[in-house]
């Protein structure tokens, strides 16, 4: 079987990246060719496997027309690093790896980053009708932001592609609920599970924080992009209770920091300079160091757009006891697997609780980091992932399916000129600036 692949690899910052590394060379290991098409940029790392090449993307389209692929394999996720794949993906239909269901932050880099509010206004009438028209509107007149959570905007791409490919139940149900019809596969996130010198990992971690981190040390961890969805604050302030009964506990946000959610006053208002860091983007050899240094990790998400948390599983594989969200795929796991947070008003208050648990029950809470690793070694590894892949794909390759019909206008329903980059930035005063990407630096899917 012969796949063209498209998505960003290192050193674009998406978890999507550090998805496809893991998974490639997996994958090429089942086919006879697999060609990832990117943008113009020299990737971080190197692949030696023979059937594996790197190409520029605009190389795709005419060995796409002389019928040199199979399968043309799409990962979509929400930020400016995957426009072009949106591009092609509405213009060449093919299988899709949605890792959200809510595309509107993607659908906004490729519209409003360009000031193109016609193509962005199309989109969001074809997605929701008449009713989020208007909130779009009142968003071009500076009135109010556009409905990021509320209008998913991903109806058009889904009508458009042949096949699609989901991480998890809940995505299955939003597709299927959306009224799509297209061949659907859930396959499981991977995971691969590290081999970390755990001493030395503390010991890393004392440098780059200046922790003292003692026998009687505990440290929790919260990783990937800080982002508003996240709960940080609230964690922040169960974390500050927790510390008046438990003097030894301290505290890593491993990621980059939002522009928009400041978290470094908060810290400062709470008194916990002492014992909180913050850590930018690190690659991903030190991001698992820091991980396997932790003690705990929360994971929290409120709202969720479907994603799949790659560094909560991460986490899992390092046998780290996890509190997360009681909401969206986390509610799939079994209760055995992470410590689950209610979803409600009483938030600070359940993390607080929990927190003290698994700082005053060690049992249980090494329990449940041994529970979460043998869910992902026998759920999530790469091997079984990548031979999910395939059996799918080739599956897609024989059945060969028709682009979907009823969609009259089509690809050029967003206009986004092929081979434009994408420059971020805000746009003119009184207008919404498209936000970072909703995407987890360091979390495959998140």
């Amino acid at each position: 079987m012969r796949i063209a692949y498209f998505s960003p690899l290192n050193p674009k910052p998406s978890g999507i990246s550090d998805y496809s590394e893991a998974l490639l060379p997996h994958l090429a290991g089942r086919v006879s060719q697999l060609d990832v098409f990117i943008e113009d940029y020299t990737p971080s790392t190197g692949f030696s496997l023979p059937n594996l090449r790197i190409r520029p993307w605009r190389e795709f389209e005419p060995e796409h027309k002389a019928g040199n692929y199979d399968v043309v394999l799409y990962h979509i996720g929400n930020n400016p690093f995957h426009v072009y794949i949106y591009d092609l993906a509405l213009r060449i239909p093919g299988v899709v790896v949605l890792h959200e269901f809510n595309l509107h932050y993607l659908v906004a880099h490729a519209t409003l980053a360009r000031q193109d509010w016609e193509g962005y206004f199309r989109e969001v009438e074809y997605d929701a009708g008449p009713g989020a028209l208007e909130r779009a509107r009142q968003a071009q007149a500076g009135l109010q932001q556009p409905d990021y959570d509320g209008v998913a905007l991903s109806r058009r791409l889904l009508g458009r592609s042949q096949a699609a490919i989901v991480h998890s139940e809940y995505m299955v149900r939003r597709v299927r609920e959306a009224g799509h019809r297209l061949p659907l596969r859930r396959i499981p996130h991977g995971v691969d599970v590290p081999v970390v010198d755990g001493a030395a990992a503390r010991q890393y971690l004392s440098e780059r924080t200046g922790f003292p981190l003692d026998g009687s040390a505990r440290v929790f961890g919260i990783f990937g992009f800080l982002k508003p969805y996240k709960r940080i604050y609230g964690a922040l302030r169960a974390f500050a209770r927790l510390r008046k009964e438990h003097p030894e506990v301290q505290m890593v946000l491993v990621g980059e920091e939002h522009p928009h959610y400041p978290l470094r006053p908060l810290i400062r208002e709470l008194g916990l300079e002492d014992i909180v860091r913050i850590l930018s983007h690190v690659p991903i050899e030190t991001f698992t160091k820091l991980l396997a240094a932790t003690d705990y990790c929360i994971n929290l998400r409120r709202p969720t757009a479907g994603e799949t948390s790659g560094s909560f599983l991460r986490a899992l594989a390092l046998g780290k006891p996890t509190l997360v969200s009681e909401i969206g795929s986390f509610l799939e796991l079994p209760d055995e697997v992470a410590f689950k947070i209610p979803v409600d008003e009483k938030e600070v208050e359940w993390l607080y609780e929990y927190m003290k648990t698994m700082l005053e029950d060690p049992k249980l809470a090494r329990a449940v980091g041994e529970c979460g690793r043998a869910y992902v070694e026998r759920e999530c590894l790469w091997p079984r992932v990548a031979d999910l892949y395939y059996e799918f794909l080739e599956e897609c390759a024989r059945n060969r399916p028709e682009p979907a019909a009823g969609d009259a206008r089509g690809a050029g329903a967003v206009s986004v000129p092929l081979g434009q980059t994408l420059q971020e930035g805000p746009l003119p005063y009184g207008r919404p600036s498209v936000p970072r990407d909703r995407q987890d630096q360091r979390g495959g899917s998140d």
